[in-house]
C-alpha cells in the first residue's frame, strides 16, 4: 500500500477509536440515568372477612410509603366486642413500641386514634371511615369529610397488623393496605439493556482497535531476560521454596485463621441479594442499598450457592492472594531487574510480608482482596505500557482499576499506578503526535466505563444518592479530616490493632519516608539508583495512603487494599535500595552511619507493633496470650533490649563473616535486620499460636479445628458445640418447704409485655416486685429446695426478668445450706438488661457440700424500669443450638459471629419485608441496643424484638465458655404472614424514584 493509503487507514482507525471511546464513555454514564423497573409492593389485610387474624409484618424500613385503612360501623362494633382494638401496627402492651406506631381503639361509642404519642378521639357516627397516612401527613375521613388531621406526621412504624376483631359480620368493611418501601429493588428496563449492550460492544471495539493500533506502530521491544541469567540452581531452588512456603502458608491460614472484620456481615449481606433483589446493608440502616459498589457482593451471592462454610468463602481471597504473589514474582523478574541471590532474598522478604499482610487483613470475604490484587495488576500493566509503548495494556489497567473501585471505595488505590504514571504514559503513547496520543488516552479513559457497567447494570443513580442520604440520616459520614482515626484504631488494643497489622503498616510507613528521601536524592544526584519501575512502584504505594485518606470509611482494616504492592515495596526497600544507596556513598564511615540511622529508624515501629495485642475478631478459642502482647514465656517481644541485641548480634556476625571471607561488611543486611527478624518472629508466633489452638480444639472445639475437620461445614460442628439451657423447658427442683415465701398475685404479663405463663407452666411460682404493674420496694425469700442429682447435661437454673445488673437497686442472692445447716451466699447478676425472661445458671454457684438452696430477692427503688421477677430453682435439660434451631429455621446471628454459623439460615429480607426470625444471638454480654436491634439505626431485629415474646437462654460454647454470646428465642403471639402480598414493577428514570421519599429522610431534613 502507498503511504497515502496507509495514512488514510490510520486516520480512519483513529476516528473509529475516537468514536468507540466516546460511545463507551457516554453509554457508561447513560446507564446511571437509564430507566429501571422499580418494585412496587402492597400488602392487603385481612385476607378475608372470615379470616381476620393479627399478623406480623416486619418492614425492613420500619415505616411504609403509605397506609390506607377503610372500615365502617360494623367493623368498629366487632372490634369493641372483641376487646376494643380495631387496628394497631405495634404491640400496645409495650410502651416503647406503642410510641412509634398507629393505634385505632374503640369502646363502641368513640374512636381513639393514636399516632406515635399524639392521640385524638372522635364520636362514632354511622358512615364509611377512611384513614390515609403518607409523608404528606395523616387524615381520617368519614363519608369523604375530614374528621381528624395530622399534617406534619409521617407514616407509623409497622411491626404487624394487630386487631381484636375475630370475624367480621357479613357485608362489613375492614381493609388495610400498606404500600411497602422496596424502592431499591430495581431491574434493568429494555432501554437500559440496550445501552448496556452498546457499552459492551463499544468497549470491545476499543480493545480491538487499540490492539490493531499497537501492531501497526513501530514500538520498542522491552528486553527479556533469559531464565538463567546470573542465577544458579540454588537460587532457583530457593525461589521455588519461597513459592511453596507462601502458597502453603496462605492455604493453611484459610483453615486455621480467624475471621477478618465484617466477614459475617458481608457474607450474609451478599447472601440476601437473591432474596431482596439488590445488595443491601441487611443488618442495619433499613437495608439501604450498596449501589454503586455491588458487583463483588453479587459475585459472593453466586459463590455461596455452593457452600457457605468459612473455608469455601475464603477461597476467592486465597485465589487473589496467590494471584497477587504471582504478579509480584512477574514484576520482580521482568521490571525490577533483580537477579541472583538478591532476587532470592528479595522474594523471601516479600513472601513474609505477603503472608503477614494478607493473613492480618484480607483472607476472608472483605473486598480489599480485590483492591489489593487489582492495584498490583494495574501497576504491572502500566509499567508494561510505558516500556513497550503499547496502549492496550494501559486500557486493561484502566478497566481493572475501575472494577477494583466498583467493588469497594478502597479500590481507589488501584488508580494509583495510573495517576503516578500519567507523564510516562503520555510520552509512550504520543510518540507519533499529540492527536494520536490524545485518542489513545481517551480510549484508555473509556476503560473506566467498566466501573459504570458494574455499578449500574441493574441499579440507578437515585439509588446511589438516596443510599448515601439514608446513611447520613443515621450516622454522620466521615471525611478526609477524620483520617487520623484510622491510625488511632491501628494503635488500639483491640482486633483492629493486633500486632501483625501494626507491624506491616508501621514499618511500611517509615519506609515510605525513606523512599521519598532516596527518590529526592537520586533525582538531584542523577544516579539512577531507583529506576523507572521501582519509582512507579514506590510512588504508587505512597499515593495509596493518600487515596484511602479521601475515602469516607476510616477503619484500619482498609489497609488490606495495599497488601500486594505493600509487600513488594517493603521487600524492595529492605533488600535492594539500601545496597544501591550504600554502594553509592564514597566512604565507609558514611556507609556505616547511614546503615545505622536506617536500622535505628525501624526500631520504634517494630517496638510499637509488638506492643499490639494478640486480639483477633470473633472467639478464637484456645488461642494463647489472648489480649496480651506477643511473647514466649517470660520473654515479651516488645522488649527494647531484645532488639538492641538483634542489632548487636547482626553487627558481630557481619564483622566475623567479613574477616573470614575477607570481603567488605554487608551493611545492607544490618539495615534490614530488625524488620526482617520482626516479620519472621511474628510469622512463626502467629502460625504457631493458631496451630496450637487448632490442635487443642480437636477434641474440644475451636473454629480452626472445625475448619480442618469439616471444611464444608456439613456436620454443623459449631451449632453442636453451643449448649443452651432454657428455664421454660425445665421442671421445678424438689421442694423442701413449699410454703415459705410463696408469692401471691402473679400478673399475666410483666411491664415489657413478657407473659409469665411459660415459667408458670414448669410448675414454678413467680415472684415480682411489681404492685399493680408499678415497681415497688420489697423482698422475697423462696422456699428451700433440694439439690437433686443431675442427669448428663442438666443444670440448675433460675428464670429472671427485669433489672438485675451490678448496682444495688435490685439484688438476687443464692443461699446455699450444707448438711450442718451452715448457710453461705452467692450473688446473681445479669450484666445487661434484656427484655423478657432470661435463664441464669445456678449450678456453677452450687458447691459440692451444698444440699439445699433458696433464692432471696430484694428491690430498693420505685424508679420506672427498676423491677425484678424471679422463678423458683429449676432443673433444665441441655439442648444444642442445632436442636433449638434446626437447619432451615430463620435465625438472626450477630454479624460478629455469623461467618461461622454455616448451618444456620439468616432470615430473608424480600419485597421490603423481614422474614420473622425464630431466634437471634447477641455478641458476648452486650445489650440489645447494638445495631441490629436498634430502631434508630434501622436494625433488622428492631421490629421483631418489639413484636415477639423473647426468652434469653443460658449458653456455653465448648472451648470458650459462656462469654461467647447469648441465644434469644422469639415466640410470636400473632400469625407470621396472614396477609395478601401484591408485587408489580413501575418504569422510572434513573435519576428519580417513582415513589415518595422514605419517612426517615423527610424527618431528618425537616
Amino acid at each position: 500500500m502507498s503511504v497515502r493509503s496507509l495514512n488514510l487507514v490510520a486516520r480512519r482507525r483513529g476516528a473509529a477509536l475516537l468514536v468507540a471511546s466516546l460511545v463507551a464513555i457516554v453509554a457508561g454514564f447513560a446507564l446511571a440515568l437509564a430507566p429501571v423497573l422499580q418494585s412496587k409492593v402492597e400488602v392487603r389485610w385481612p385476607q378475608a372477612s372470615d379470616d381476620v387474624r393479627s399478623t406480623a409484618l416486619l418492614l425492613a424500613n420500619l415505616t411504609p410509603h403509605a397506609v390506607d385503612v377503610e372500615f365502617d360501623g360494623a367493623a368498629l362494633e366487632a372490634a369493641a366486642d372483641g376487646g376494643g382494638l380495631l387496628l394497631s401496627t405495634v404491640r400496645t402492651d409495650r410502651p416503647a413500641a406503642r410510641a412509634a406506631g398507629l393505634v385505632l381503639e374503640t369502646d363502641g361509642a368513640t374512636l381513639t386514634v393514636t399516632l406515635r404519642q399524639s392521640a385524638q378521639t372522635v364520636v362514632i357516627e354511622p358512615g364509611s371511615w377512611h384513614l390515609r397516612s403518607s409523608i404528606e401527613g395523616m387524615t381520617l375521613e368519614r363519608d369523604g369529610e375530614p374528621v381528624l388531621s395530622w399534617q406534619s406526621e409521617v407514616p407509623p412504624e409497622i411491626d404487624g397488623l394487630l386487631t381484636d376483631v375475630q370475624e367480621l359480620p357479613t357485608g362489613a368493611v375492614f381493609q388495610a393496605t400498606v404500600q411497602v418501601l422496596d424502592d431499591n429493588n430495581t431491574v434493568a428496563s429494555p432501554l437500559k439493556l440496550l445501552i448496556l449492550v452498546v457499552a459492551a460492544l463499544a468497549l470491545i471495539a476499543v480493545a480491538v482497535l487499540l490492539i490493531r493500533d499497537d501492531r501497526a506502530r513501530p514500538l520498542p521491544r522491552a528486553a527479556r531476560r533469559r531464565r538463567d541469567d546470573g542465577e544458579g540452581r540454588w537460587v532457583r531452588v530457593a525461589v521455588a521454596a519461597v513459592d511453596v512456603a507462601v502458597v502453603g502458608a496462605l492455604v493453611l491460614w484459610v483453615f486455621i485463621g480467624p475471621m477478618t472484620a465484617d466477614d459475617g456481615y458481608y457474607a450474609v449481606m451478599a447472601r440476601n441479594n437473591s432474596d431482596a433483589g439488590y445488595v443491601g446493608m441487611y443488618y442495619q440502616i433499613f437495608n439501604q442499598t450498596f449501589v454503586p459498589f455491588v458487583w463483588y457482593w453479587q459475585f459472593l451471592d453466586l459463590w455461596q450457592t455452593v457452600s457457605v462454610s468459612a473455608v469455601w468463602l475464603r477461597i476467592p481471597s486465597l485465589i487473589a492472594a496467590v494471584g497477587g504473589w504471582m504478579l509480584i514474582r512477574y514484576y520482580v523478574r521482568r521490571h525490577l531487574e533483580v537477579a541472583g541471590a538478591v532476587r532470592a532474598g528479595f522474594l523471601a522478604v516479600a513472601g513474609m510480608v505477603t503472608v503477614l499482610w494478607w493473613c492480618a487483613f484480607a483472607i476472608g470475604v472483605r473486598p480489599e482482596a480485590v483492591a489489593a490484587v487489582g492495584a498490583m495488576a494495574v501497576l504491572v500493566l502500566v509499567v508494561t505500557s510505558v516500556r513497550t509503548g503499547r496502549a492496550f495494556p494501559a486500557f486493561v489497567a484502566a478497566a481493572v482499576g475501575a472494577l477494583s473501585f466498583a467493588a469497594h471505595p478502597t479500590g481507589v488505590v488501584a488508580f494509583g499506578p495510573l495517576l503516578v504514571g500519567i507523564v510516562p504514559l503520555w510520552r509512550a503513547l504520543s510518540g507519533d503526535g499529540w492527536r494520536a496520543g490524545a485518542r489513545r488516552t481517551l480510549a484508555i479513559i473509556s476503560g473506566g466505563a467498566f466501573a459504570l457497567i458494574a455499578a449500574f447494570h441493574d441499579g440507578a443513580l437515585f439509588e446511589a444518592i438516596n443510599g448515601q442520604r439514608r446513611f447520613a440520616a443515621v450516622e454522620t459520614p466521615l471525611d478526609w479530616t477524620d483520617e487520623l482515626g484510622r491510625y488511632g484504631l491501628l494503635l488500639e488494643n483491640g482486633p483492629q490493632g493486633t500486632y501483625v497489622k501494626r507491624a506491616v503498616v508501621l514499618v511500611a510507613l517509615v519506609l515510605v519516608l525513606w523512599f521519598l528521601i532516596a527518590w529526592a536524592w537520586d533525582l538531584r544526584a542523577r544516579t539512577r539508583l531507583i529506576g523507572d519501575a521501582a519509582s512507579l512502584m514506590g510512588w504508587t504505594f505512597a499515593v495509596g495512603f493518600v487515596l484511602i485518606w479521601i475515602t469516607t470509611s476510616k477503619w484500619s482494616h482498609h489497609f488490606g487494599a495495599m497488601a500486594v504492592i505493600g509487600a513488594v515495596f517493603v521487600a524492595w526497600m529492605l533488600t535492594v535500595l539500601p545496597a544501591r544507596v550504600l554502594a553509592a556513598l564514597p566512604t565507609a564511615r558514611q556507609r556505616w552511619l547511614l546503615a545505622s540511622i536506617f536500622a535505628a529508624s525501624l526500631l520504634p515501629p517494630v517496638l510499637l507493633a509488638l506492643e499490639g495485642p494478640q486480639n483477633w475478631f470473633s472467639w478464637n478459642a484456645h488461642l494463647s496470650d489472648w489480649g496480651q502482647a506477643p511473647g514466649v514465656g517470660p520473654v515479651v517481644f516488645a522488649q527494647p533490649a531484645l532488639w538492641v541485641g538483634v542489632v548487636v548480634v547482626s553487627v558481630g556476625v557481619l564483622l566475623a563473616l567479613s574477616r573470614v571471607r575477607r570481603t567488605p561488611v554487608r551493611l545492607p543486611i544490618l539495615a534490614a535486620a530488625v524488620p526482617v527478624t520482626c516479620f519472621a518472629l511474628i510469622g512463626v508466633y502467629m502460625f504457631g499460636t493458631f496451630g496450637i489452638a487448632a490442635a487443642r480444639g480437636w477434641d474440644d472445639f475451636s473454629t480452626s479445628a472445625a475448619n480442618v475437620r469439616d471444611p464444608l461445614a456439613r456436620d454443623c460442628l459449631l451449632e453442636e458445640a453451643i449448649t443452651t439451657w432454657d428455664a421454660a423447658g425445665g421442671v421445678v427442683a424438689p421442694a423442701v418447704d413449699t410454703q415459705a415465701g410463696a408469692p401471691e398475685g402473679i400478673p399475666e404479663r410483666l411491664p415489657d409485655g413478657t407473659p409469665t405463663e411459660p415459667i408458670l407452666a414448669t410448675g414454678s411460682s413467680v415472684w415480682t416486685s411489681l404492685q399493680d404493674g408499678v415497681p415497688s420496694v420489697g423482698s422475697h425469700e423462696s422456699g428451700w429446695f433440694d439439690v437433686p442429682p443431675l442427669a448428663d447435661g442438666e443444670q440448675l437454673v433460675v428464670a429472671v426478668a427485669g433489672h438485675l445488673t451490678r448496682d444495688a437497686s435490685t439484688k438476687l442472692t443464692l443461699e446455699r445450706r450444707d448438711g450442718s445447716g451452715e448457710i453461705t451466699t452467692a450473688p446473681l447478676t445479669d450484666e445487661v438488661d434484656r427484655h423478657g425472661w432470661r435463664t441464669l445458671l445456678l449450678s456453677p454457684l452450687v458447691t459440692e457440700d451444698t444440699e439445699e438452696i433458696r433464692l432471696v430477692a430484694q428491690t430498693r427503688t420505685e424508679l420506672p424500669g427498676q423491677w425484678l421477677a424471679v422463678s423458683d430453682p429449676l432443673v433444665a435439660p441441655a439442648r444444642s443450638f442445632a436442636q433449638v434451631f434446626p437447619p432451615g429455621t430463620p435465625v438472626s446471628v450477630h454479624w460478629l459471629m455469623s461467618f461461622w454459623f454455616a448451618c444456620t439460615t439468616p432470615p430473608a429480607i424480600s419485597n421490603g419485608i423481614v422474614e420473622p426470625p425464630a431466634g437471634a444471638t447477641s455478641w458476648g454480654d452486650f445489650a440489645w441496643d447494638m445495631n441490629p436491634w436498634s430502631p434508630g439505626r434501622g436494625g433488622i431485629l428492631a421490629g421483631a424484638s418489639r413484636l415477639a415474646d423473647i426468652r434469653t437462654l443460658a449458653g456455653d460454647m465448648d472451648g470458650f465458655g459462656a462469654a461467647w454470646g447469648r441465644v434469644q428465642v422469639f415466640d410470636y403471639p400473632v400469625a407470621e404472614a396472614a396477609y395478601e402480598l401484591r408485587t408489580d414493577r413501575v418504569l422510572t428514570p434513573g435519576w428519580r424514584s417513582a415513589f415518595p421519599e422514605a419517612s426517615q429522610l423527610v424527618v431528618a431534613e425537616r
